[in-house]
């Protein structure tokens, strides 16, 4: 108590001395006009690498002001002799811990990396480090349970101790026209100019989700691809080509121009539907019923076709017995069906995944002719992980059968990607290029904040 008592003494004397001088963060309590400081409080914030704690009313007083503030409490005649050592030593302690706590303020103000994967399902986010090396904050949200994109990525940059981010790249399920999306699947309208006004974002790009799913395949690790051929795609001097089959249809080129390989976005998926068989015949009809304007392949190669499938193949039948009736009414209908038909638990539910396959091979090798895409094809999302995979032969049979072209697309490499974020490192590549590249005049911006509000 009385060691506490000289110290504070000490430091009232050079806060005295000192109170014209008011800490430029105008956060410690200081008062111009002579008036004396708070002097004998104490920040319970530990100095850097010294174990003590530093006082409040030195922490505008660093360096040589310290020292001279020091040096005149020394002259004052009614000090008591044993408080100068330890107002020197606080005095030096105060300087190193503003010092650190600068340095610290200055890493940690580098702005982040926004990057996103929003579909009609889910919406994925992360945030990255400035140079994009490093996760410093993820979430996965349900799409469908929010009434906009705002809505989830407001809480979650206030949410994350990561710094403000100044670039954004979002990957988005849905044509993209003057800047401005409209979500495929969803009510949901994006706006770079827009976004970058209500997040506070400098720079906001929107990205088609495959374009960004393509970007991704360039950079997923060899563990991340599953080959259904003997051979893996080959990305370099070559043309690729990405299908997606998810909430919806997705459809993208990765073409090769001699040094790079250029990513462009198609809404391939909304083709017309070419039925090849008697019964792909009957199914067209059946969806011409409750799709009278249009029957596209996303009519039959989405989630949604999955169980558009089922209900064909299941109005065939005598009955559903009712154990699959309660199983289909409990949770996700379309993730049901997926494990009946691959448990061939029930007939109808088989016969829909086989002939969803089956169908989705027969589009993906007419991607790959479209686009001549001879270095592979790279088939994405959750459905493909579970379906393709575990029908890979029906897949590759309607993938190959092409007529005269058959013998060109058995040369041409096909795999599954299983990396769920893909599409947030293709987001997440665009970004650093943005990061890179700089200012373009073209682009939405605005001051970027100087902190995190």
């Amino acid at each position: 108590m009385r060691g506490r008592r000289l110290r504070e003494r000490a430091l009232r004397r050079v806060g005295e001395r000192w109170a014209g001088e008011r800490d430029e963060a105008g956060e410690r309590g200081q008062k111009r006009g002579g008036q004396p400081l708070h002097a004998g409080t104490f920040d319970r914030r530990r100095c850097a690498g010294q174990g003590r704690t530093a006082p409040r009313p030195l922490a505008a007083t660093t360096g040589a002001r310290a020292s001279a503030a020091v040096e005149a409490a020394g002259r004052s005649d009614d000090r008591p002799v044993r408080a100068r050592p330890m107002t020197v030593r606080l005095a030096a302690d105060a300087g190193r811990w503003q010092g650190a706590r600068v340095a610290r303020t200055k890493k940690s103000v580098a702005p982040s990396l926004l990057v996103g994967d929003i579909g009609g399902t889910n919406t994925r986010l992360a945030l990255y480090d400035a140079s994009g090396d490093r996760p410093l904050s993820e979430a996965v949200f349900r799409s469908r349970e929010h009434a906009s994109f705002e809505e989830i990525a407001l809480p979650f940059l206030v949410r994350s101790d990561a710094p403000h981010p100044a670039i954004a790249v979002l990957g988005v399920a849905g044509p993209i026209k003057d800047h401005v999306a409209a979500i495929t699947n969803l009510p949901w309208r994006l706006a770079e100019r827009e976004l970058s006004r209500r997040l506070k974002i400098a720079r906001v790009l929107l990205a088609n989700d495959l374009v960004v799913g393509a970007r991704g395949c360039l950079h997923i690790p060899r563990a991340s691809i599953a080959p259904l051929t003997e051979r893996r795609p080959r990305p370099k001097e070559s043309n690729l080509a990405v299908i997606a089959a998810g909430t919806g249809l997705g459809e993208a080129r990765l073409l090769w121009d001699g040094a790079r390989h250029l990513t462009l976005p198609t809404e391939g998926g909304h083709a017309d539907f070419a039925p090849r068989s008697a019964v792909e015949v009957e199914l067209w009809q059946f969806l011409a019923e409750r799709h009278p304007d249009h029957v596209s392949y996303e009519r039959v190669l989405s989630g949604d076709g999955l169980g558009a499938l089922f209900d064909f193949f299941a109005a065939r039948a005598a009955r559903v017995p009712r154990a699959i009736e309660r199983r289909l009414a409990e949770g996700d209908r379309n993730a049901a069906i997926s494990e009946l038909g691959l448990a061939r638990a029930f007939r109808p539910a088989a016969r829909a995944v086989d002939l969803f396959v089956e169908i989705y091979g027969a589009e993906a090798g007419n991607l790959a002719l479209r686009e001549l895409a001879l270095g592979g094809v790279f088939v994405l999302g959750n459905i493909a992980r579970n379906l393709v995979t575990a029908r890979r032969e029906l897949f590759m049979k309607s993938f190959l059968k092409k007529g005269r072209l058959t013998p060109l697309l058995e040369g041409v490499p096909v795999a599954v990607v299983t990396d769920p974020l893909v599409g947030v490192r293709g987001a997440l590549a665009l970004a650093r290029e943005l990061a890179a590249r700089g200012d373009d005049d073209d682009a939405p911006r605005r001051r970027a904040p100087s902190r995190r509000s």
